[in-house]
């Protein structure tokens, strides 16, 4: 696909990335994460002109992304190595229940 003036593109993914809304709204790649996160600092105007950039542009915030930046994740990796086993089930179950109520108990701090 190539590039068209209405929707630049990174080089090295066909995905439209914070920079490419950035330079869009020209405006810096930090900016625009602050428009969309609704910081105070940001003006109304710009947070209005950075939405209209992401909406023309299709830009979809990368989860992964954003988890590597920040370090923080809410995902949780639990390897089992086989789940034919009621312990290996009863495992799963414990650590199912355990990382709900740890989301639980953040969410009502």
């Amino acid at each position: 696909m190539a590039d068209t003036p209405d929707r630049p593109r990174s080089r090295s993914s066909s995905h439209v990335t914070l920079d490419d809304v950035a330079r869009a709204c020209g405006v810096s790649p930090i900016t625009v994460s602050r428009a969309l996160r609704g910081a105070r600092n940001v003006a109304p105007e710009l947070q209005a002109r950075v939405q209209a950039a992401v909406d023309q542009l299709g830009y979809v915030p990368n989860v992964a992304a954003r988890a590597l930046a920040s370090a923080r994740s809410s995902h949780v990796a639990v390897l089992i190595p086989s789940l034919t086993t009621s312990s290996s089930w009863s495992c799963s179950r414990r650590c199912r229940t355990r990382c709900r109520r740890t989301v639980s108990s953040r969410s009502s701090a």
